[in-house]
């Protein structure tokens, strides 16, 4: 098992301000979360399944980062924003844009498209200096990382 294997679950857990025992009460147990942030047990797959969907992360994200494999598509995402940021390429923003929407549009409840699409929006609103993102998008940003027990929107 790997040392980031444990760190990703608590760093996840804490970024999203979710304490051991309430993670605890939506997989299982709080020793159960204990144990698999020790490193001194390995997630069942209903129990990987659920830490995942609760912490919102996707099984790729989670193997990449406990066995380190290549890049994962947030990676990946991450990569091409800053990138088109950096060169200052709307077009390209643009077009990503417009293929996140349709995604999301298709998969509503899709919580990672959602993310991703938020942060293409945040990347295109951040090059125009002029331009804020709506009160709207704002709202369904906030009311995203104020969701309780991390419940699909």
């Amino acid at each position: 098992m790997s040392e980031i294997h444990r760190s990703i679950i608590k760093q996840i857990r804490k970024l999203r301000g979710i304490s051991q025992k309430q993670l605890g009460d939506l997989v299982g147990s709080q020793s159960t979360v204990s144990h698999i942030e020790n490193n001194q047990t390995e997630p069942s797959d209903y129990t990987l399944y659920l830490l995942c969907k609760t912490l919102n992360i996707s099984f790729d994200e989670y193997f990449c980062s406990v066995f380190g494999l290549e890049e994962s598509n947030i990676e990946k995402l991450e990569t091409i924003l800053l990138h088109a940021y950096v060169r200052n390429d709307r077009q390209q923003l643009q077009q990503l844009w417009i293929f996140y929407r349709r995604q999301y549009r298709d998969k509503k409840m899709n919580r990672l498209i959602f993310h991703q699409t938020m942060v293409i929006k945040a990347t295109i609103c951040r090059l125009d200096t002029n331009k804020h993102a709506s009160i709207s998008e704002k709202n369904k940003l906030i009311n995203f990382f104020r969701c309780p027990r991390m419940a699909i929107l």
